[in-house]
């Protein structure tokens, strides 16, 4: 009597939990520019619970790659490794200028590159930036905010990135620039690039 007791009870539980999902929870969840953790940016987004699925960055390294030779399936030979020569590797990577022109529209390429001078000394020609200003922890070309990068790399579709990343800082100025409030985020600098 006790065993069945118990199985209609879970059997119970279940049936009633079955419509508790993601979706219900994250109605009421405001992101309020805080850290996320469980929330919602803007009442739409990542849900309460982690995905173990690949993030944005992931995909994007694996296709990277994937361009030179990498097969991540492959078993690794007795001697030797299997990671990708260092130099080879990051010299495969695009220029700063190359990103811009991927990024920005024809008439906008020039003031970009000016953007990326005035608030980091970035160079057409670099590969990387490891420009941060201590005070306020803006990090790289375009001096993005920590305090901003988790919702706004979300939002321009850089899920997984670092701050630092070269695709993901001219990917998210490019956002901000035509999405959400255009050259207004670079004011600081403005007596430079104007």
């Amino acid at each position: 009597m006790i065993l069945k007791t118990v199985v209609t009870t879970v059997i119970i539980f279940a049936s009633m939990s079955s419509g508790i999902n993601n979706t219900t929870y994250d109605e009421n969840l405001v992101n309020n520019n805080r850290i996320p953790g469980p929330v919602v940016i803007n009442n739409e987004g990542p849900g309460i619970f982690v995905s173990l699925e690949m993030d944005d960055y992931e995909k994007w390294a694996l296709e990277f790659k994937t361009e030179l030779g990498y097969k991540p399936n492959q078993e690794c030979p007795s001697v030797g490794s299997c990671h990708i020569d260092e130099d080879r590797w990051l010299n495969h990577f695009p220029t700063l200028n190359e990103y811009v022109d991927e990024y920005f529209l024809p008439e906008d390429r020039a003031w970009a590159l000016k953007v990326a001078f005035c608030e980091s000394s970035a160079d057409p020609k670099d590969k990387f930036s490891e420009a941060v200003n201590h005070k306020s922890g803006a990090t790289g070309w375009f001096q993005h905010l920590p305090k901003f990068w988790i919702e706004r790399s979300y939002r321009a579709g850089y899920v997984g990135f670092a701050i630092n990343h070269p695709k993901a800082n001219v990917g998210v100025a490019s956002w901000l620039f035509y999405e959400y409030g255009g050259s207004s985020h670079w004011n600081s600098s403005k007596s430079c690039w104007q």
